[in-house]
């Protein structure tokens, strides 16, 4: 079994225990972030409290032409609602979140895309624990490119920048929630504007990975007075992190099986 790996910044402010900023990582911890697929590597990255991602401001695509379908409805209900504009109407499973649970987007024509919103409404309980968004041209074919654990309010999903018809939204865990959307919607980044800056410092290490080979980690450390901007380390996922003093964002890769 892989063990937690240490991650040194180098020496901490007046009063720190050890005398040296230490950030612990466990291969638990990693397992359980957001991922994204880009070409032949999987990204995960951490989501520090008071940090923001940002790709720029989002294009939200029109939704005539789109079909969705899912694996199952609540009595009387309509899975259109999502589609339909009124956060007052929604979509449910009609069921407790089981693994396998799904639902389908048909773009209606091959539609480029970076970013994914689900609205649960005032259904606060109701979002998806955890996710996994496939993509396909054909409907038939499908291919993973993230991952990830589910938010309330409205939930957004960054993305690789991807070119596909049919989009499909997964459920990975159990929960006693039902799954509800009272709106998606599907939109494009422009991309960050700016790589790294601030007074950023960064360790490395090697980790077992979720998929059972290693990953390389690297952690960024906001050691300055003010607010520090992150890229992500994997070019074709645009967006970069405005992250606070004193926290730390930590990114991982791994070969894709």
């Amino acid at each position: 079994m892989s063990r937690p790996a240490d991650l040194d910044f180098g020496k901490g402010p007046a009063g720190t225990p050890t005398g040296r900023l230490v950030q612990t990582i466990s291969p638990d911890v990693l397992a359980g972030e957001n991922m994204v697929r880009l070409g032949n590597s999987w990204m995960a990255y951490s989501q520090p409290y008071g940090a923001t991602i940002s790709g720029g401001a989002v294009t939200t695509l029109p939704r005539s032409g789109w079909t969705v379908t899912t694996v199952s409805t609540e009595d009387g209900g309509s899975i259109a609602n999502m589609l339909d504009g009124d956060p007052n109407t929604r979509w449910s499973s009609g069921h407790g979140q089981a693994p396998g649970d799904w639902v389908q987007v048909d773009l209606g024509a091959q539609t480029t895309f970076s970013q994914i919103s689900l609205d649960v409404g005032p259904n606060t309980g109701d979002f998806v624990n955890r996710y996994e968004v496939q993509v396909s041209s054909d409907g038939s074919t499908w291919n993973s490119i993230a991952r990830g654990a589910g938010t309330t309010g409205i939930m957004t999903i960054p993305l690789p920048t991807t070119t596909a018809r049919f989009i499909k939204l997964v459920s990975l865990a159990s929960s006693g929630s039902w799954w509800s959307i009272t709106e998606l919607n599907v939109g494009v980044a422009p991309g960050a504007t700016s790589g790294d800056s601030g007074n950023l410092r960064t360790a490395s290490t090697t980790i077992h990975g979720p998929d059972g080979v290693p990953a390389q980690v690297t952690s960024r450390y906001n050691a300055g007075n003010g607010a520090a901007t992150v890229a992500f380390p994997l070019p074709g996922f645009n967006y970069a992190y405005a992250l606070p003093p004193t926290a730390a964002v930590t990114f991982a890769t791994w070969p894709a099986s």
